[in-house]
């Protein structure tokens, strides 16, 4: 047996989307049964349309449907993405970079820890790591600014189009 709620809410879906109610099973059917109407007796009226009252009649027109299309294309959408992703990447290895050296040279600052145990080899990888890291995100950051000024004058130059009015109006139906 189905819960009862699940039953009310599945045919309250139905309803919705003009579908037919879902049926009880048999063994349901006792204790949800819909009330009948005697026999000899006239059926009730059907319920009035909600939707069709002249206190429903909208005020507004509809929105235009360009309204509801994506404003940006996959391209723009995938550039937007990897700017977003490199701009989160700078603070990180930015952190990093200076942090490997830092904790490479734990070795020679705290004699007395256990970081003095370290092999030397892995000392001088730590800072050479970080100088990596660095360099890495100077580049990043390099990127950023590039793919920001393209962004600007590619803004500005749609911007100046539009503004001597050779862009096109998009299609409207």
């Amino acid at each position: 047996m189905t819960d009862p709620r699940k039953q009310n809410l599945a045919d309250a879906l139905a309803a919705m989307s003009g579908g037919p109610a879902a049926t009880p099973s048999a063994g349901e059917r006792g204790a949800r049964a819909a009330p009948r109407t005697p026999v000899g007796a006239a059926p009730s009226a059907p319920r009035p349309d909600p939707t069709q009252g002249a206190d429903d009649a909208a005020t507004v027109p509809p929105p235009d449907p360009s309204v509801f299309a994506p404003r940006h294309t996959g391209q723009a959408l995938r550039r937007a993405r990897a700017l977003r992703q490199k701009r989160t990447f700078v603070p990180i290895l930015l952190t990093l970079g200076l942090l490997l050296p830092a904790l490479g040279s734990l070795k020679w600052l705290m004699p007395d820890t256990p970081f003095a145990t370290w092999p030397t080899p892995l000392v001088l990888a730590l800072p050479a790591g970080g100088v990596c890291l660095l360099v890495v995100a100077i580049l990043n950051m390099l990127q950023v600014k590039s793919m920001l000024l393209e962004d600007a004058a590619a803004a500005a130059a749609t911007t100046a189009a539009a503004a001597r009015g050779l862009t096109q109006e998009p299609a409207r139906s």
